[in-house]
């Protein structure tokens, strides 16, 4: 086995507990591995003011290389929020962030400001109401186009 041991923030230090679900990646492209968190510190490192927790992985084909970082995802459960979109919908344009909106044949690019987000999606604290329909897929595109017709040259 390898102990995976994960530097946690302070503000997320509260949300976790030991057993729940842990997916560790490496990086290198092959599936995450599923374990569950064995450990949490009650003490802080002065240094990086962090948290320590810690997960045990098997290693039978000692695939898992000891001090090499890894990336981890603990399942800290689902909270509903009003609304949230496809994190492939967002957009950054200038200093916002949007989703792009259909009206009368033209997309028109709608600042938002962002909360929560998990691996698929981002929870929308304002700029979008609930049920208001969005560009979920291909909004790249459009962000292409503005840029485009937002160009300027000048001499």
């Amino acid at each position: 086995t390898v102990w995976v041991d994960l530097d946690v923030y302070r503000r997320d230090f509260g949300r976790l507990r030991a057993g729940q679900p842990v997916r560790i990646d490496d990086g290198d492209g092959s599936a995450p591995a599923a374990t569950t968190l064995a450990y949490l510190s009650p003490i802080g490192s002065l240094n990086t003011q962090t948290l320590l927790a810690r997960a045990v992985l098997p290693n039978p084909d000692r695939s898992w290389r000891p001090g090499l970082f890894v990336t981890a995802e603990v399942e800290v459960g689902a909270s509903p929020v009003p609304v949230a979109v496809a994190i492939d919908a967002l957009q950054r344009l200038r200093d916002w962030d949007v989703v792009f909106l259909a009206a009368n044949d033209v997309f028109e690019a709608q600042p938002v400001e962002l909360g929560r987000r998990d691996g698929a999606h981002a929870e929308i604290v304002s700029g979008l109401a609930a049920g208001q329909r969005y560009v979920a897929a291909g909004s790249f595109i459009l962000k292409a186009e503005a840029g485009k017709s937002g160009a300027t040259h000048d001499h």
